[in-house]
């Protein structure tokens, strides 16, 4: 993704844990977290189509 934003190849990654249980958010739990707060959701196999196209 840096790659194809023409930008440093520094990424993070992170997993998104409930704060109760300290297990993993489901995808559902995510993508509402992103909408509510105005972020980007990204499918990594949408990353890989996108990637594909340019290489």
């Amino acid at each position: 993704m840096a790659e194809m934003a023409a930008i440093s190849p520094t990424i993070s990654i992170c997993e998104m844990l409930d704060d109760e249980s300290g297990l993993a958010l489901s995808k559902e739990e995510v993508i509402r977290y992103a909408k509510k707060h105005g972020l980007v959701f990204v499918e990594g196999s949408e990353v890989l189509e996108e990637w594909d196209k340019v290489r």
